[in-house]
């Protein structure tokens, strides 16, 4: 069980009250056509991100920023600024991982009840004046998406709320140039004791906003904090990687999660249908806790782009398969790193 029992008390009284229909819906098929390309294009960018960040690892050892990249793309809804925020890549990456104490979001957002996990909390802290100069100075387009994968999408989702959340930051100044703000996250872990809301249309005309989590059939980081990382995977508690401590026990009980994933939930399934083309579905936390089937295996940002390309509808395939050239048809803002 989490330390902080008395926190905890308070959680799922919290969680209803504030999305009471994300933990009370039934699982459905999720099909909206228009949407798969900046689905495409988010995990293009979410992908291309570690592999620019590569070549920086052994510098990037004790950093104490993420990596992340700017880039805008251009799709068929006109153009899109892309942040992606690199994921778990170092000891000190996994460091922050694990630093799950609860902690007001002081700066990220207004709601200063909705404790977060300390460590993702830190590091969007870090990004926030970065950012703000750099979208303060590209040119307007049509939407500004956040991704990342993993621990890169917690920080992605902190930053989508803090945009919504405090209008008058830097940032959230920064992107009011963009008519539209998306969040699309793969393999998030949870970040907050009540889900980050989705950021509301600024006028009647406006388009809304995404904000969507999506999650591999069996992805143990999806509903990991540190006490369920544990227990799960004790090599990650002793910085130790051996190949037969790669597969999550089935049989070891889960313990109760302290934190809430945030966004509509989508869940990707791990076998084609035969006839009929399968669709991600949407889950609530609930129900998502009670899948038991893990596989650390799902997890790699590899295996969620195959997912995603396989299951694309095929009114959304040529926006798919541009997103796929995103590396070559970009603009290169500017990327960071410390």
């Amino acid at each position: 069980m989490p330390r902080h029992l008395d926190t905890c008390t308070c959680v799922e009284e919290r969680r209803a009250s504030i999305d009471g229909t994300s933990c009370r819906n039934e699982p459905g098929e999720w099909y909206h056509p228009a949407a798969w390309p900046l689905l495409g294009l988010a995990a293009a960018c979410s992908e291309s991100v570690y592999k620019r960040a590569e070549a920086d690892r052994k510098a990037r050892q004790h950093a104490n920023i993420k990596r992340f990249r700017v880039s805008r793309h251009t799709q068929s809804c006109g153009e899109v600024v892309v942040v992606a925020v690199a994921g778990t890549q170092t000891v000190g990456d996994w460091k922050v991982n694990f630093d799950n104490r609860p902690s007001t979001p002081q700066g990220i957002l207004a709601d200063l009840e909705n404790l977060c996990h300390k460590g993702f909390l830190d590091a969007a802290r870090k990004l926030i004046d970065p950012l703000a100069d750099m979208l303060g100075a590209c040119e307007p387009s049509s939407a500004l998406l956040f991704t990342g994968h993993s621990a890169g999408g917690a920080i992605a989702t902190l930053l989508y709320a803090h945009v919504g959340s405090l209008e008058g930051s830097r940032l959230s100044i920064a992107a009011r140039k963009h008519p539209a703000v998306h969040c699309i996250v793969f393999g998030c872990p949870p970040v907050s004791l009540s889900p980050l809301p989705r950021i509301e249309s600024r006028g009647l005309t406006a388009p809304a906003s995404l904000f969507l989590s999506l999650l591999n059939e069996g992805d143990p980081i999806a509903k990991a904090d540190r006490d369920f990382l544990a227990a799960k995977y004790p090599w990650l508690h002793r910085w130790k990687h051996t190949s037969s401590s790669l597969r999550a026990s089935q049989t070891t009980p889960s313990p109760a999660r302290l934190f809430a994933n945030s966004g509509t939930l989508l869940l990707l399934p791990e076998h084609m249908g035969l006839g009929k083309q399968p669709r991600p579905y949407t889950v609530s936390n609930e129900q998502l806790d009670n899948m038991n089937k893990l596989s650390a295996r799902v997890h790699r940002m590899a295996v969620y782009k195959e997912r995603i390309d396989s299951l694309a509808p095929k009114e959304g395939a040529e926006g798919l398969e541009q997103a796929a050239l995103a590396k070559s048809e970009s603009v290169l803002l500017s990327m960071s790193f410390l």
